[in-house]
């Protein structure tokens, strides 16, 4: 996670309401979308698999860009991290 600061370092992602990121696998897909808006981290794969370490990692990411760009701790009061079900669940 620490390798991909420089791509917000000219940009507050704090100041966007969602973000969309796109999470490396092998063979699949995977993505988590930040919804300040609604607090909310969801992550989303392909294959239905859970990864709370993504779900972390962007929480911890979110903590540390507000102390880099705001110097304050950001806010995590109400905020929710969620494994969404697989495409195929969505349908059901």
């Amino acid at each position: 996670m620490y390798g991909v600061r420089r791509w917000t370092r000219k940009v507050d992602l704090l100041a966007h309401d969602m973000t969309v990121v796109s999470v490396p696998q092998h063979s699949h897909w995977c993505m988590s979308i930040i919804d300040l808006r609604q607090k909310t981290i969801h992550y989303y794969d392909s294959m239905g698999s859970p990864n709370n370490a993504v779900l972390n990692a962007l929480e911890e990411y979110l903590c540390e860009e507000s102390m880099d760009k705001r110097k304050k701790p950001f806010d995590k009061t109400g905020l929710t991290k969620q494994n969404m079900p697989a495409p195929g669940e969505w349908m059901r």
